[in-house]
Parts: C-alpha cells; structure tokens; sequence
C-alpha cells in the first residue's frame, strides 16, 4: 500500500533468504488471522477441526491451538499429510481419500 513505511526496529525481522517479499508480507496477515480466531475462544482441552491445514492461516492455527492445548483434527491433501504431522495435527484426513 506504500512504497515507503516508518516501523519500529523492535516489531521488524531479516527476510531469509529463501523468502520473497510476498510471502514475508503475508505472514503476518495468515499469523494474526490464526490468532484472532483460535486463541480468545480456546481454551485448553478443547477439541476442533480445521479445514485446510497447509494453507497460510492453517499452519499457524495448528500450532496456536496444539499451544493452548487443544486437540486438532486437520483436512488435507494427500501430499501435505507430514506436513500437519510436523506442525503436530492430532488427526489428519487426506480428503482425496
């Protein structure tokens, strides 16, 4: 939205390097919508199911709720099953099975 912006150096991080500028900008977008959804209304114990857990926002919502202590099931591909597993998904549905 601007070709230039003023931010304090505590909420700013190095890109790595194999991160383009569109992802890095995205990040932030896909982290604090994970957060604002999962972390006020959960509390330990709770159970949900995510649908698409290898997208921007679900990766880090399997993670904020397996952080509060959550149980999470998680649909996905095929291909991207270790990938919630990695991120620590309870229960994993390949929804092309």
């Amino acid at each position: 939205m601007a070709e230039f912006t003023i931010a304090e150096f505590e909420g700013c991080v190095p890109i790595p390097p194999n991160i383009d500028y569109q992802q890095a900008a995205g990040a932030g977008t896909a982290a604090i919508t994970a957060y604002e959804t999962i972390v006020p209304k959960c509390k330990a114990g709770d159970r949900f199911f995510l649908n698409g857990g290898t997208g921007g926002v679900g990766t880090f919502a399997i993670q904020f709720a397996k952080a509060h202590g959550c149980h999470v099931t998680v649909s996905c591909s095929t291909t991207k099953i270790d990938l919630c597993k990695e991120l620590s998904a309870d229960e994993v549905i390949d929804y092309r099975t």
